[in-house]
């Protein structure tokens, strides 16, 4: 074959091959096309449940207050107007609502968002609250029975509100004991009188502070909330300073302190000279144990002791 007779076969054999390759490609006589693959559906984004608090060091009861609180698209649902702890250590908000009136609020049902911090040499910072996101229904909390003011509240009132929250219905509710008339019943003194009604964090910070003579010994700074149990850490009191300088911080347990007779002040069963010992801390650097604790005889216990008296 030569090479006139190639150059004029090779062109219709390319041809030839292209035509099949196109034929390949063809649907069948008779048949319809095949579809097009559909685009995938986008994936839904994975739902979040923010992982419940829980701080290396507890957080101001005082700087609580005025928190606002939001639900889950971040609207605002209303603040917190005070903290009501009882001697049990919980802890209940007040909360007024957007919509109007003051409420209880279990802290249960409040998630706080921290503020980043950077540890320091000192030890780890006092937590510190941006806002507080509401976890139960929304609708729970404006259906919710209003309340005068925080003062008004009593331990039957907190109950209500717990049971309230943990969805539990009226017929279920148990009614308390009448409480037993104070100063009937008991050996304490009569100038000073231990009572079970809440204490409000608004009137409780900056209440004076006796000792066991009945002689100034400072004031309570403070309230410490470890925000991860929602329950009272310790009371700070200050102690040992002049117009605010100078003073120690301690902490101790709520239920030792012991209001007045009159109402107006608190009493620590110790002495100012069994308080020079300690070291104290400082309020940016809150521990998360109180450093002192009174024993149920009235003697100093510090952590390094064993407490079998309490």
């Amino acid at each position: 074959m030569n090479s006139r007779t190639l150059s004029r076969i090779l062109p219709a054999l390319v041809l030839g091959v292209f035509a099949g390759a196109v034929a390949a490609q063809q649907p069948a006589p008779g048949t319809k096309p095949a579809a097009p693959p559909a685009p995938a559906a986008p994936a839904a984004p994975a739902k979040v449940t923010p992982a419940k608090v829980s701080p290396g060091a507890p957080a101001r009861g005082s700087e609580l207050v005025g928190q606002k609180i939001v639900d889950a698209s971040d609207k605002k649902l209303g603040k917190v107007e005070d903290i009501v702890v009882q001697d049990s250590g919980e802890v209940t908000a007040v909360v007024e609502r957007e919509s109007g009136g003051l409420v209880c609020v279990p802290m249960s049902a409040l998630q706080p968002k921290l503020k980043k911090q950077d540890a320091d040499k000192e030890g780890t910072p006092t937590a510190e609250v941006e806002d507080f996101l509401f976890t139960a229904d929304a609708a729970q909390l404006a259906a919710a029975a209003t309340i005068t003011n925080a003062e008004a509240v009593d331990a039957t009132a907190l109950d209500r509100c717990r049971e309230y929250f943990a969805g539990k219905t009226a017929a279920s509710r148990t009614e308390p004991a009448a409480k037993p008339q104070e100063g009937k019943g008991t050996d304490k003194p009569a100038a000073m009188t231990s009572v079970t009604k809440p204490w409000c964090v608004k009137k409780l910070v900056g209440t004076n502070l006796k000792d066991s003579a009945g002689e100034g010994l400072g004031e309570v700074k403070d309230v410490a909330v470890d925000l991860g149990r929602g329950q009272v850490a310790y009371v700070v009191i200050s102690t040992g300073g002049v117009m605010g300088v100078g003073d120690k911080l301690h902490g101790v347990a709520l239920g030792r302190l012991i209001r007045t007779a009159d109402g107006k002040d608190l009493a620590l069963p110790m002495t100012k000279d069994s308080l020079k010992a300690l070291k104290g801390f400082d309020i940016d650097h809150l521990p998360m144990t109180p450093d002192i604790s009174v024993g149920a005889t009235g003697d100093l216990v510090t952590p390094s002791s064993t407490d079998s008296n309490s």
